[in-house]
């Protein structure tokens, strides 16, 4: 009975169970209720009442299955929480990613037509200073274009989780976790407009 047959309070073997208030008792504690109306020896009540541990199982059974049902529906938020997360994250990469790409395309669309006014209209100093700087800007366009490119950004989502449902379930809200995965070269997003 792994010491389930004495009380924790005094040490000692049950003896007695008080029906007033649903108690086991010791032959210590059984002073306590002396008073009491219906008071009587396990083992003369156990001959004549076949205890219900049958139904009780089923009713522990029950109170696991909603335990584990708890278990499944916290690690679900849980699980959702980190999905959104991540989410989240990733959006702000690709954000990133695409505000530089249109910073890039604005630049471009302002020098195209200053490029065409001044190949028709400008003087020749004109045209080479502005040819100049056009050169210096698509070095830094071409880079920044290069940067995009080459950060690419592959994310892999997996579920991971122990093969026994049993420890599983032992672990408690930690036995599952969401881990994020991604490939390419990883630049800080930051770096690529200034």
């Amino acid at each position: 009975m792994n010491g389930m047959d004495k009380g924790s309070e005094h040490g000692k073997g049950f003896e007695f169970y008080c029906e007033d208030h649903f108690k086991l008792c010791c032959t210590t504690c059984v002073l306590a209720h002396r008073k009491c109306y219906k008071l009587d020896e396990i083992a003369s009540i156990s001959r004549q009442k076949e205890a219900p541990l049958h139904g009780l199982k089923q009713s522990l059974l029950k109170l696991k299955l909603k335990c584990m049902m708890k278990l499944f529906d916290d690690a679900k938020r849980e699980l959702l929480t980190e999905a959104i997360a991540l989410k989240s994250e990733e959006v702000k990469i690709l954000g990133k990613m695409q505000s530089v790409s249109a910073k890039v395309m604005e630049e471009i669309n302002q020098l195209l037509p200053m490029c065409s006014f001044i190949a028709d209209h400008g003087t020749p100093q004109q045209k080479f200073i502005f040819s100049k700087q056009v050169e210096e800007k698509n070095k830094t366009i071409e880079s920044k274009i290069n940067k995009q490119r080459m950060t690419q950004v592959s994310s892999k989502v997996t579920l991971s989780y122990t093969g026994e449902l049993l420890l599983i379930l032992e672990m408690g809200k930690q036995f599952m976790k969401v881990n994020l995965e991604r490939r390419g070269i990883y630049l800080n997003i930051n770096t690529l407009y200034t």
